[in-house]
């Protein structure tokens, strides 16, 4: 955060950049191309934790365990977790169980995501109860802290809070609303997103903005 020369991690040739996210002081990519989930302490080598795995998405971190989204090619998906220190991957709310699809996210030990219906819902990770927190919001880019789910629905980034409640608007896309804004990441302060902005040519005119969060 306070600057310095650019350090490669991983060489990725010509594939997409795989899904990261960081615990600690070590960074965890999964690579979706190659099927492999990996770490990298800081001013450490590269691990692999684990083969086989192609999980587009690195959810985040609870208990000890990385939890990862695996698309089943139904248009569902299904929860993969995975510890820390690499072994057994263990398949979690497989579509048999749930229709979860598009964004998820984890805060403490429970999983959000959107049904298959619209509906955004709170999956506990060892499997308890799954209870509903928004209806038929059709939401994007889902992040979580301890307090609050954040996410853009409805043409506007919205929060609704984790333990029930009415959602809030935070702010809202001046134009083309339903296609412009995305969430990027929540701190202890605000909230950060990008809006992309109308389009111009190949390109979009969009800047990356922040918003107190309540």
């Amino acid at each position: 955060m306070d600057g310095g020369a650019v350090t490669p991690v991983w060489t990725l040739g010509s594939f997409d950049p795989p899904s990261m996210a960081i615990q600690g002081t070590t960074l965890y990519w999964s690579d979706d191309r190659r099927g492999v989930v990996m770490s990298r302490p800081a001013g450490g080598t590269a691990t692999t934790l684990a083969s086989g795995v192609f999980a587009e998405t690195l959810i985040g971190f609870a208990a000890g365990q990385i939890y990862l989204e695996n698309p089943t090619g139904l248009g569902t998906i299904s929860v993969l977790s995975l510890p820390l220190g690499g072994g057994t991957v263990t398949r979690l709310f497989a579509p048999s169980s749930t229709t979860l699809q598009g964004s998820l996210a984890i805060s403490g030990t429970t999983l959000y995501g959107e049904e298959a219906k619209g509906d955004i819902t709170a999956l506990p990770l060892d499997g308890g109860p799954s209870k509903i927190l928004a209806v038929d919001p059709g939401v994007d880019n889902l992040v979580a802290d301890a307090d609050n789910l954040y996410g853009v629905w409805g043409g506007s980034l919205k929060c609704v809070p984790l333990r029930g409640g009415p959602e809030v608007t935070l702010a809202s896309a001046p134009e083309a609303p339903e296609m412009t804004l995305a969430v990027i990441a929540v701190d202890a302060t605000s909230l950060y997103w990008v809006d992309l902005g109308p389009s111009s040519g190949s390109q979009n005119t969009g800047y990356v903005a922040k918003v107190s969060k309540l």
